[in-house]
């Protein structure tokens, strides 16, 4: 960690010129080579190292003058670290818990494009696999937490959309503003036991997933703002969706299920309008 705060303050101190963009190649390739090595590190020892190299950066900000070219490049530098892709680890996680993702993601998106349709909508969702980081931090986030909640900070409100929005747009995701609507979240988790010999859980997740998918579906018939994760499903300005989970494998003292792991699954869905490039 010392090593690379170093190497970082070298490279601040070589830069002669004040915004980004105008950054020499050189001094471009070196930093891109610092955000890689902390990207690679990060999915193995996972968000407490990326937020570790966070703080730390914080702690010199606090002792750099603002208005210089080492705090505008340091607090530059924090932006692309929360930015940083977990696709490896997301990836290995799924493995680890015997999950075929593709096959998951494939079925959440059948189900809500057959509701989109049953609700005489024209524009399916479309997956934008860049942005599932989003979904699959936030998942992790809860099953750390053992709550699924949408709160950025513990003061929030359960749902803050300024502080999602700023949250998204931390990690490069910006959605356009369509009739007073940019983004949306949905989150929700369920239960599910699998056999200790099964190579493979993928059907008893996708259907604890169709379990979360049907209360979102039920609720339909409430009014506002209780039907929150209906509309998102059927809203007809949001177009992009990206969706990941977590699974916590947990005890369990039934003696009828014995012969099974026992699991629980994140889910969050995120929904946007359009991203802005």
């Amino acid at each position: 960690m010392k090593k690379i705060i170093i190497s970082l303050l070298f490279i601040f101190s070589t830069v002669n010129l004040t915004f980004w963009f105008e950054l020499e190649r050189k001094e471009i390739v070196e930093i891109n080579k610092t955000i890689r090595k902390i990207e690679k590190t990060a999915n193995v020892l996972w968000f407490y190292y990326r937020d570790l190299v966070i703080a730390e950066n914080e702690v010199i900000l606090r002792n750099i003058v603002k208005d210089t070219k080492s705090y505008f490049l340091i607090e530059e530098l924090n932006k692309r670290i929360k930015q940083i892709k977990f696709f490896d680890f997301a990836k290995n996680h799924a493995k680890e818990n015997k999950i075929d993702l593709e096959k998951l993601k494939q079925n959440w998106l059948t189900w809500h494009n057959e509701a989109r349709n049953n609700h005489k909508l024209k524009n399916n969702y479309i997956y934008d696999d860049r942005l599932d980081n989003t979904a699959f931090e936030w998942s992790y986030n809860n099953m750390e937490k053992w709550v699924m909640d949408h709160k950025r900070t513990e003061n929030s409100d359960y749902y803050n959309y300024n502080e999602i929005e700023s949250w998204f747009q931390e990690r490069w995701v910006k959605c356009s503003v369509v009739n007073g609507i940019t983004s949306s979240e949905s989150l929700w988790y369920h239960s599910y036991y699998c056999k200790k010999n099964n190579l493979d859980c993928t059907s008893e997740a996708i259907k604890a997933s169709k379990q979360i998918f049907d209360m979102f579906m039920a609720e339909k018939w409430l009014k506002y703002p209780l039907d929150a994760h209906y509309r998102a499903i059927v809203h007809k300005n949001l177009n992009y969706i990206w969706f990941w989970i977590s699974i916590k494998k947990e005890n369990h003292n039934y003696l009828t299920y014995k012969d099974y792991d026992y699991y629980k699954i994140y889910i969050t869905t995120h929904y946007c309008t359009s991203i802005k490039k």
